[in-house]
């Protein structure tokens, strides 16, 4: 406590002056309103954003754009890394979205079409899409293989499948790969023939084969389309009596034989016997 005397010669008492102060100490000088925005200050330091996961993930898919006979399997590479700051990307999945598919009628979804190479076993227990658990991922950069292999009769002509992988992991942020598009031809690629031996003897059995192929390559059969149903006539030469007809091992579909015409007619209403899609 100090004594200083005043202007006027009067003595007045105070207390030394003091460096600093508190909250408590700012309330008495501010007053309330002071109070209430030093500690609306302190309580926006409190909520301030966490920061955002770096981008420390990539992944692209190879080839970018393929056009393939149906039955024809590609193979993509998705070709992968990690380099975030914990050293490892944790729970690492990539996503391809399946339901992609115009311009091939209600069949819109390429999952079963997708088979593993290289990549981790193919799950597609969620609809509309396929999924490869990669795991743990070092900070390096990986490649794995898988397989697209649109089916033999049920692909049309001109169907395109876009393929877009995204990886993610548990503590990183996503990577969305660039679409890769697969184009499909087809057509139908159908052939008839038929034989006869050249030269029989009267009274005896001679056979007479009418063949249909389903498709251009009879091998591999690759880029066909089914049909909705097939119909084959064919009438016998003069001087030959129809006997009996058989079809292949698990062809399906009818004979038939006009004796007034002489017309031979095989019938598949269902068109099963060359792919048909529905």
């Amino acid at each position: 406590m100090a004594v200083a005397e005043g202007v006027d010669g009067t003595k007045r008492r105070h207390r030394g002056e003091r460096s600093g102060f508190s909250l408590r100490t700012l309330g008495r000088r501010l007053g309330a309103v002071g109070f209430v925005a030093a500690l609306a200050v302190a309580l926006v330091a409190v909520a301030s954003p966490t920061p955002a996961l770096a981008a420390d993930m990539t992944l692209s898919i190879s080839p970018a754009a393929t056009t393939v006979a149906s039955n024809t399997a590609t193979t993509y590479t998705l070709t992968y890394s990690c380099s975030n700051g914990a050293g490892s990307c944790l729970n690492s999945v990539v996503t391809i979205p399946t339901g992609t598919v115009t311009g091939n009628g209600g069949n819109t979804d390429f999952a079963a079409w997708v088979t593993s190479g290289t990549c981790p076993a193919v799950n597609k227990t969620v609809a509309g899409q396929v999924s490869f658990n990669l795991g743990t991922l070092g900070t390096s950069t990986n490649t794995c293989t898988f397989t697209v292999r649109p089916p033999e009769y049920t692909t049309l002509n001109n169907a395109t499948a876009t393929i877009t992988p995204t990886l993610s992991s548990s503590n990183s942020t996503s990577a969305a790969a660039a679409a890769a598009t697969l184009t499909v031809t087809a057509g139908h690629n159908n052939s008839l023939g038929n034989s006869i031996p050249a030269k029989s003897i009267s009274g005896n059995t001679v056979n007479y084969v009418i063949t249909y192929n389903c498709g251009l390559n009879v091998k591999s059969y690759t880029g066909d389309i089914g049909i909705s149903g097939i119909t084959i006539t064919s009438t016998l030469p003069a001087n030959f009596d129809y006997q009996s007809a058989s079809l292949s091992a698990g062809i399906p579909g009818t004979v038939s034989y006009n004796a007034a015409t002489r017309v031979l007619t095989y019938s598949d209403p269902t068109g099963k016997s060359c792919g048909n899609p529905r």
